[in-house]
């Protein structure tokens, strides 16, 4: 077997690391937000920091990591795989989220 051989676009890596850490310090200054309404009014400030720092953050920060390796070959992206895989990465993280706070009623933010 051999290795792929390839380059990185480096200002792609960097723009990566910048989507990780908006999304990291978004998630947590909501989650913090959270803290200061009602029970009843923190379900959507939890849902949408599992939005931003699971769906948005880790899932947008991967793929632009990802399109940051030049390979001699080419590789293709199938859209609708794409997008289902940022829905699957958005529910795994609604499930951590919810469990982690204690809400068994967690809501899926609306859109």
């Amino acid at each position: 077997m051999q290795a792929a051989h390839g380059s990185f676009n480096y200002l792609l890596v960097f723009l990566s690391y910048i989507i990780s850490v908006c999304g990291a310090f978004t998630a947590l200054v909501l989650a913090r937000e959270s803290m200061k309404v009602s029970k009843q009014e923190r379900v959507p400030w939890v849902a949408w920091s599992a939005v931003i720092m699971g769906g948005i953050g880790i899932w947008s920060m991967h793929f632009v990591g990802m399109m940051a390796y030049h390979m001699d070959n080419t590789v293709n992206y199938d859209i609708p795989l794409t997008v289902l895989s940022l829905g699957r990465r958005h529910c795994l993280r609604q499930v951590w989220v919810s469990r982690s706070w204690g809400s068994a009623r967690a809501a899926f933010p609306p859109f």
